[in-house]
């Protein structure tokens, strides 16, 4: 109880052959410049109360995100739009 609880959310995108998902990220990043990022494994990025990290599958075609928050309702918030970001950039 002395700790601080959060919660995470899971989520997922297919992806489509041939899709250049390092341009996505990048826009992405780009878009969050004022936020802290960070992009050894994909894309992280921080708020004060919550983060979202975007990966790519090693052997499935497609990319993981995970969103944590002190609210299950923020995460799942911050986890749904990225994804539809992400979505966005490619239809």
């Amino acid at each position: 109880k002395q700790f601080p609880q959060y919660f995470m959310v899971k989520d997922r995108i297919d992806l489509v052959p041939g899709l250049n998902l390092a341009k996505i990220l990048k826009q992405i990043k780009l878009k969050y410049s004022s936020q802290q990022t960070t992009d050894i494994d994909g894309l992280k990025i921080d708020w004060s109360d919550s983060w979202v990290h975007l990966r790519a599958s090693n052997t499935e075609p497609i990319i993981r995100i995970y969103a944590e928050a002190n609210e299950l309702v923020l995460a799942q918030a911050k986890a749904d739009k990225i994804k539809q970001e992400i979505l966005s950039y490619i239809k």
